[in-house]
């Protein structure tokens, strides 16, 4: 029995260790294990009427019968809508918003990649990846669930992209509206999924359920959610999906990774590369611009508790480094 759990980087897939010959470390994605059993109703917090598998239960439905409900913060990145599935988690199987419980609370971190950014011995992605993590958001909302369970002190509300909102799209309608960025291939795929039937070899698979990923502003990053401060003051688009090369599985997701694309320096570059994106000098007349509208978007994480004024101070020392970085790339 627990007090209070953080579940990280989850998205709707469960840790499969009570099934004969079960391999708990693997888990599906778009190109490998995607008929890996460990995404099948149900797949969110409350107990819902699932039509599809015909099943009625609920993440949580046990420990509530028995008294035992954990308090529980989830946490995703952006890479999860595309790789876990994670719209099932705030939709139901007609595709409609779906209500928590009040013992839980949701969130994602946009921008932001599901594994941390790693060079490559070999050039498997189309672009190059996305450096942006979520640790220092993790270590807030661990502070935020030890305050909740030992002091009763509510957390901060859910930060996840919904229908509603318009910020959980069709992958058709987030194609629709990504920027037409030169040289950049919008994803077709996503680790879609099927009611699977478990007990024969290989798996068979039915009705689709349907699973949504996050719209995007202009310059093509996320929206919704708790948005990296680059994305409140961008240098480049970072998205959590990553395309594999030619040779590699060419325009299949690879992997776990998010990428990068850096915008132009001047509005010439930006002309002569037929960029829709504003170039860094029509955006921010000085390096010091940036920076404040950086802090701006830091300090305002630290005040609605999904940043430490440690982490705060670390994420604007890294994003410093990241001007310089991205100017060379």
């Amino acid at each position: 029995m627990f007090d209070g759990i953080l579940p990280v980087v989850a998205g709707s897939r469960r840790t499969c260790v009570n099934w004969q010959f079960a391999q708990a470390g693997r888990y599906s994605r778009q190109h490998e294990d995607h008929s890996y059993g460990d995404d099948q109703f149900p797949f969110s917090y409350p107990t819902l009427s699932d039509p599809i598998s015909g099943r009625s239960s609920g993440i949580l439905q046990r420990a509530r019968d028995a008294g035992v409900c954990p308090k529980v913060l989830h946490l995703d990145t952006e890479s999860d809508f595309w790789q876990a599935r994670s719209s099932l988690i705030v939709t139901d199987a007609n595709g409609a918003d779906i209500a928590m419980p009040e013992e839980v609370r949701i969130y994602t971190v946009s921008g932001v990649p599901h594994a941390g950014f790693r060079p490559l011995a070999k050039p498997v992605m189309q672009l190059p990846g996305n450096r942006l993590g979520y640790g220092a958001f993790m270590r807030a909302l661990l502070v935020a669930l030890f305050e909740w369970v030992e002091h009763g002190t509510a957390p901060p509300d859910s930060r996840f992209p919904s229908r509603a909102a318009g910020t959980l799209v069709p992958i058709a309608e987030a194609r629709r509206t990504f920027p037409r960025l030169p040289e950049v291939k919008f994803p077709s795929v996503l680790n879609e999924l099927r009611l699977r039937d478990h007990s024969v070899e290989p798996p068979s698979e039915s009705t689709a359920y349907p699973v949504f990923v996050q719209a995007t502003d202009a310059d093509g990053n996320a929206l919704g959610g708790i948005r990296h401060p680059l994305l409140a003051a961008p240098l480049a688009t970072h998205v959590g999906w990553s395309l594999r090369a030619s040779g590699y599985g060419e325009g299949e997701l690879f992997t776990v990774q998010g990428s990068m694309i850096p915008f132009a320096q001047t509005e010439a570059e930006r002309e002569r590369a037929s960029d829709p994106r504003p170039s860094l000098e029509a955006r921010y007349t000085s390096r010091d611009a940036w920076a404040a509208r950086l802090a701006e978007a830091v300090h305002r994480l630290v005040a609605e508790r999904l940043l430490l004024a440690e982490d705060g101070d670390r994420v604007v020392a890294a994003a410093h480094e990241s001007w310089d970085v991205y100017r060379e790339l």
